[in-house]
C-alpha cells in the first residue's frame, strides 16, 4: 500500500475568528489560492499576503464577517454580512455598516459617525430601552453635515423608540436620513 504525502499547507483554515479586542490585528498568508470567512468580534483587522509580496489588502471592521477569496496575489470580497446589531451604553465611533441597539437608560449617549465616509455608507440606529425622551441620542458628525445642515451640527435624538439609517451622499449634503 502506497500513501501519499500530503503536501505543507500553511493555510489550511478556511474560516478565522478573531476575538482579541484590545489589539488591531494584521494577518499575513502564503500566496495561494483560497477561500476565507472571516469572522470579526475584535478590533479592525488589515489582511495582506506573505511579507514582501505584492497586491492589494482587504479590511474587516469590528464586528463584521466577510467572505473572501484570494488567487495568490489579490483579495476579493465575495459577500459581506452587516446584520448583526451591537448594543452601546455609551459614547462610541460608529463604523460604516454599524447596526446600533442605543441604550440610554442609564443616561443620555453621544455616537460620532465615521470620519471619512464615502457615498453609501450608512449607520443604523435603534432606541434598546424606549428612553431617547429622557436620556437623548446625540449623532455627531465630526467634520460633516447631516441633512445639509452647518458642518459639524449634531443631530438631538429625543423620541422614544426611534430607529432610523444615516447614509452619506457627498460632501453638500452630508448624512441623509432614511427611514425605510
Amino acid at each position: 500500500m502506497v500513501h501519499k504525502q500530503q503536501p505543507d499547507n500553511q493555510a489550511r483554515q478556511a474560516a478565522l475568528r478573531f476575538t482579541n479586542a484590545s489589539a488591531t490585528h494584521t494577518v499575513q498568508y502564503p500566496a495561494v489560492e483560497k477561500l476565507y470567512l472571516l469572522v470579526n468580534g475584535s478590533s479592525t483587522c488589515t489582511f495582506t499576503h506573505r511579507l514582501g509580496a505584492s497586491g492589494n489588502t482587504i479590511t474587516l471592521l469590528p464586528n463584521k464577517t466577510k467572505m473572501v477569496a484570494t488567487d495568490g496575489t489579490n483579495w476579493f470580497t465575495l459577500e459581506t454580512t452587516g446584520s448583526t446589531y451591537i448594543e452601546k451604553t455609551s459614547a462610541y465611533t460608529a463604523f460604516a455598516g454599524d447596526n446600533i441597539f442605543v441604550d440610554t437608560s442609564a443616561g443620555a449617549v453621544t455616537i460620532t459617525l465615521p470620519s471619512s465616509p464615502t457615498q453609501g455608507d450608512a449607520v443604523s440606529f435603534i432606541d434598546a430601552e424606549g428612553t431617547f425622551d429622557t436620556n437623548n441620542l446625540t449623532v455627531e458628525p465630526g467634520s460633516e453635515k447631516i441633512m445639509a445642515n452647518t458642518a459639524g451640527d449634531e443631530m438631538v435624538v429625543d423620541t422614544n423608540n426611534a430607529g432610523f439609517t444615516l447614509v452619506y451622499q457627498d460632501s453638500t449634503h452630508g448624512w441623509r436620513l432614511k427611514d425605510k
